[in-house]
């Protein structure tokens, strides 16, 4: 593994570990510079699962999590 390979396989990790903390805290505006703009999240195996964009990615994490205690390790 070269040098660059690890750099962005440490970031990809540093990545995922803010965003599932940040789920499980329920820090909803940390959690939102998690996801570019224009993300997609595919919710479950359904075609209409799909959040698009961070905002309606947010807004449905929170209608769906809100409350809901996560622990994510």
């Amino acid at each position: 593994m070269s040098d660059s390979d690890f750099m962005t396989f440490e970031q990809i990790k540093q990545l995922k570990a803010r965003y599932f903390r940040f789920l499980d805290t329920q820090d909803w505006d940390a959690l939102s510079e998690v996801f570019t703009k224009d993300a997609v999240l595919q919710w479950g195996p359904e075609a209409g699962q799909v959040m698009e964009g961070r905002d309606a990615i947010i807004a449905g994490l929170i209608a769906n999590l809100k409350g809901a205690v996560t622990c994510h390790h």
